[in-house]
């Protein structure tokens, strides 16, 4: 039973903290996969990110996560090639639209993603790996004065995590209690997600639900069902802006919740210049974050500092976070890379 309370209290630290046990992130429009698959696929390059998070600088234990991620459209066709000519490998339909890439298995409409992530907060590391599949179509009665389509994407996602406890960190009030060794304990926990996102080249808005099988986690065999991981909502949206001198700003929320929890909003706003980015994000926990970004070639850099107005602040100088990307398949033609 007291390993079962450490347990809890351990998960109810990180609940009041960040009012949810899947990491924060703060660059989300920079790694929007990482809070909902259906974003797999909806560049017109593929991107490769990587991030890492220090949450809390100054507090011991505190949380700090690292993300590879990688996702893409699968046989899709494209008016240009990689470097930026007139691709000759499409089927064109009698009115001369592209139809599909020639010999593709696939349409073009399908996308596959994938994600590597450890998280470790104090004595608990998670890591793992998920993957997903997203399906986009255009919606082609709709247009906007532009006379655009917008186009909407349904994905699904398998993810597999290990949960470790390492019992040696713990600090216990009897230092002789016979449940706990120093030992690490471990075990294995699947889990679901799901995305819908509607999307153009001017602005998004996507709804997703993470951990929906609440996965048990069921330390050296216990059969208490209290212990699970908590289903996670998130509503994020956007729209770019371009004024008349080549420069964009980008306004964007994010909304996250989960059945036990008040809900938490970030407000971005980024002004993107040619290849260099800056944003500020208020957060209603009373977080502010201020990005960075810096774009050359193909190569994408970001960084964000947060900074707590709460208690928090006594004990931690901020969090800092990075982004590193590569844009697979990125031309001259693509939509702004950031």
């Amino acid at each position: 039973m007291k390993r079962i309370l450490i347990i809890i209290l351990i998960f109810v630290s990180m609940f009041e903290a960040d009012a949810q046990q899947v990491p924060l992130y703060s660059q989300y429009t920079s790694h929007p996969l990482l809070v909902n698959p259906a974003f797999a696929g909806f560049k017109n390059y593929n991107p490769l990110r990587f991030s890492s998070r220090q949450q809390w600088v100054g507090i011991e234990g505190a949380p700090t996560t690292q993300v590879l991620s990688y996702h893409g459209r699968i046989g899709k066709a494209s008016f240009y090639d990689n470097k930026g000519l007139l691709n000759s490998e499409n089927d064109f339909d009698n009115e001369g639209n592209i139809t599909r890439k020639r010999g593709a298995v696939f349409t073009g409409k399908e996308a596959l993603g994938g994600v590597i992530y450890n998280d470790k907060v104090g004595p608990i590391n998670r890591s793992g790996i998920q993957v997903m599949y997203a399906y986009h179509t255009e919606l082609s009665k709709i247009r906007d004065r532009f006379n655009r389509s917008p186009n909407i994407s349904f994905s699904g996602s398998f993810s597999l995590a290990q949960f470790v406890l390492d019992e040696s960190q713990l600090i216990l009030y009897d230092a002789n209690d016979p449940l706990i060794d120093g030992a690490k304990e471990s075990l294995f926990m699947p889990d679901v997600n799901v995305g819908a996102l509607l999307y153009t080249t001017t602005y998004f808005v996507g709804v997703s639900g993470i951990n929906l099988m609440q996965s048990k986690i069921r330390i050296n065999g216990s059969n208490n069902d209290d212990n699970r991981m908590m289903r996670h909502y998130f509503v994020v949206g956007g729209y770019k802006y371009e004024t008349q001198s080549d420069i964009y700003i980008e306004p964007s929320f994010l909304i996250k919740a989960t059945e036990f929890s008040p809900v938490q909003v970030d407000l971005s706003a980024r002004v993107i210049a040619r290849n260099v980015n800056a944003g500020i994000t208020y957060r209603t926990n009373n977080d502010i974050v201020l990005m960075l970004g810096l774009k050359t070639g193909k190569y994408y850099f970001g960084y964000s500092f947060d900074y707590s107005f709460g208690n928090i602040i006594q004990y931690s100088s901020g969090s800092h976070e990075i982004v590193i990307g590569y844009n697979v398949g990125q031309t001259t033609h693509s939509d702004y890379a950031f």
